[in-house]
């Protein structure tokens, strides 16, 4: 399925060469994401493929590649720097290698709550990443988020103190890593793809993830505990390829930013239902709920914020932070 999409995919690149010059050249979009149709990411490019359609009166529309059919995670990027991919939907911490100033956002409990981050990221740090993301090729149409990072674990944790020693699994992030060391746990990198063996047999205690994340893949069935940290808040965007953009008709790109931005609201709306949603459903198949002091966790970790002004002082100027 994968190769005939990506097969698909180049046919219609190939298209829009041929017709490069024409009112009609740039009128359908290819739009690809890592997702299922019914996720988060899924609600959005609807959304965004949806109001796109009705702005422009039918004029623009979207192709749509979700599940990795058009590209790895890893992969898109590049294609949107090329033109080769339109429109993307990606988290921040996909983008590091091309915009290291992204990783701002990795930093522990730096919002209170989804108001405050939103308010904060479409303000000048938000204007001040675009920018960076421009030089890049890339124009952020839109940002979005995935919500809070929570934790699971087979261990009980209800202080700082149950932290000690704790064997948690991390994605490769530099400032994931010191967040759980500054908690006296024992962070350790461990693939995707690999966790729910890695929990089943006990090579770890612990993981941390959005909680659509720890529901939609089961988490439950291998840990006993879901404790309610909100170490991190995901923030993602909506991308568009500069290339793209920049041939659009400036009517074109009224179209694009309108369809944008609502597809950022109903993806903010649905992260917050999905991700509660899936709270509960994480409780009711059985796990023990609980909630952290988030002041406690945050006095632990004022070294990781030590460690990183130099990197990130000034954009956290910009936030009030």
């Amino acid at each position: 399925m994968k190769s005939l999409a990506k097969g698909l995919a180049c046919t219609l690149f190939a298209a829009s060469l041929f017709a490069a010059g024409s009112a009609s050249a740039k009128s359908n979009l290819m739009l690809a994401y890592a997702d299922p149709e019914d996720s988060i990411f899924g609600k959005a490019a609807i959304a965004f493929s949806e109001k796109l359609s009705e702005v422009s009166g039918g004029e623009m529309s979207c192709t749509m590649f979700p599940n990795g059919t058009l590209g790895a995670i890893n992969e898109i990027p590049a294609m949107l720097q090329q033109g080769t991919c339109d429109v993307s939907l990606i988290v921040t911490s996909s983008l590091m290698d091309l915009c290291p100033e992204m990783g701002v956002f990795d930093l522990p409990f730096l919002f209170a709550s989804y108001d405050d981050a939103r308010t904060t990221i479409t303000g000048d740090v938000g204007k001040y990443l675009s920018d960076k993301m421009a030089e890049q090729n890339m124009y952020v149409a839109s940002w979005l988020t995935m919500g809070f990072r929570e934790i699971t674990s087979n261990k009980p944790i209800n202080s700082l103190a149950d932290f000690k020693g704790l064997k948690i699994r991390i994605q490769s992030n530099a400032v994931h890593q010191d967040i759980f060391s500054a908690l006296g746990a024992s962070p350790t990198v461990i693939s995707f793809s690999e966790l729910y063996t890695a929990m089943e047999q006990g090579t770890v205690d612990a993981q941390e993830n959005p909680y659509v994340n720890i529901y939609s893949n089961t988490y439950y069935e291998v840990q006993k505990y879901l404790v309610e940290s909100n170490h991190v808040f995901q923030v993602a965007s909506l991308l568009i390829s500069k290339q793209t953009y920049d041939d659009l008709t400036d009517e074109q790109k009224g179209w694009v930013d309108a369809a944008a931005a609502y597809a950022a609201d109903v993806e903010w709306e649905a992260t917050k239902t999905d991700n509660e949603t899936a709270k509960q459903g994480a409780i009711d198949a059985g796990m023990t709920f609980v909630s952290l002091n988030h002041d406690e966790l945050l006095n632990a970790t004022k070294g990781v914020y030590e460690k990183y002004a130099p990197q990130y002082g000034e954009m956290l100027k910009m936030m009030g932070k």
